[in-house]
């Protein structure tokens, strides 16, 4: 059995789906449909990953229902589900040029939370004309069933909810990309939480910065590769960290099998590694991060910026001061920075 309540005002619609000893296939199912019920004509989606609720944190629970939302959104007539090429920044990913047939355009995206014995799940379709949402769903899955389904919440190196967010934290600088805030809805809908945005968040001190792994999912296995795109909105310098499963920091690009240029065009959407190098994924499991700070003026990398180092607040405030300084004593020059989490499982 299940309830849906449906309240419409202008363009947004709240939906609850209430689980009474339902499959995680068929919530994800219900929750799909529910999105676009009210609809009349189709609407081309993208996918996007589907997090830790507040952060970027993906886990074997997130691949899942991601395959799921993808499923089901090909089997409901309602949607036209495409994959944006790789080359194209988030940024730009919702731009009319790419609309097909003059439909709507938007994404599916969502968070998921533990609360006491089971996990809430939000999902959220959103147009990109206006980054509004038109539709939420949320779903509620017992442990017992993820236990069953062998999924976890958190990635092998994450305890709790808490140390997932104060590991961002610890990333984030004080100035950061704003989004626009929803539209204002009428006082009757329900208050309920909104999923972070899953496009790869650009922290922005004075250009637009982005970089994104080629898996919109950000999860991979045991073996696979990882290829890293870059792109800003202004000409720049770069310099990309790894921080791994144990938290600790080095320099990935450029290295020593790697020196190809770290200038990055405006506009212009930058692959690495180069053809003749790869970055591969392995063991230990969990999550780890791609941080990236560039600066308008080139710079030389500290030797000791090669050297694994602990991630701390301390480090990561050094290595910011390094490169937007370059080599001269001078002003602070024009930088920005990126990040995304990406989660390793085993096959």
């Amino acid at each position: 059995m299940k309830k849906n309540w449906f309240i419409v005002c202008g363009l947004t619609l709240v939906c609850a789906s209430m689980n009474f000893g339902l499959s995680l296939d068929t919530l994800v199912e219900r929750a799909v449909n529910n999105l676009v019920v009210a609809r009349t004509t189709a609407i081309t989606v993208r996918i996007e990953a589907i997090t830790l609720r507040d952060s970027q944190t993906v886990s074997s629970l997130s691949g899942r229902l991601r395959d799921l939302v993808n499923y089901y959104a090909g089997k409901n007539g309602k949607y036209r589900v495409t994959v944006p090429p790789p080359e194209t920044p988030p940024a730009k990913r919702g731009a009319p040029s790419v609309r097909p047939n003059n439909l709507d355009q938007g994404r599916i995206n969502g968070s998921y939370s533990l609360l006491g014995n089971e996990v809430e799940v939000i999902l959220a379709l959103i147009l990109d004309t206006n980054n509004q949402q038109i539709a939420i769903d949320k779903f509620s899955i017992p442990l017992a069933e993820l236990e069953r389904l062998g999924l976890k919440i958190l990635p092998d190196n994450i305890e709790t909810q808490e140390e997932a967010l104060e590991w961002e934290a610890l990333l984030t600088p004080t100035l950061v990309a704003q989004t626009p805030a929803p539209t204002p809805v009428a006082a009757e809908i329900p208050t309920t939480p909104t999923p972070v945005a899953q496009t790869p968040a650009a922290v922005i001190n004075a250009f637009v910065l982005q970089v994104w792994a080629d898996h919109d999912s950000r999860v991979y296995y045991d073996g696979e590769q990882m290829t890293i795109r870059l792109w800003a909105d202004h000409d720049c310098y770069f310099i990309v960290y790894h921080i791994d499963v144990n938290q600790v920091r080095q320099v990935l690009f450029p290295n020593q099998y790697d020196r190809g240029s770290n200038f990055l065009k405006a506009d212009t959407v930058k692959t690495i590694p180069a053809e003749g190098s790869r970055f591969d994924i392995c063991e230990p499991f969990g999550e780890e991060r791609i941080l990236v700070i560039a600066s308008d003026e080139n710079f030389t990398i500290p030797p000791a910026e090669r050297i694994p180092q602990t991630v701390s607040r301390g480090l990561i405030d050094a290595s910011r001061d390094s490169v937007k300084r370059g080599v001269a004593v001078k002003p602070a020059a024009l930088a920005a920075e990126a990040m995304f989490s990406f989660t390793v499982l085993p096959k």
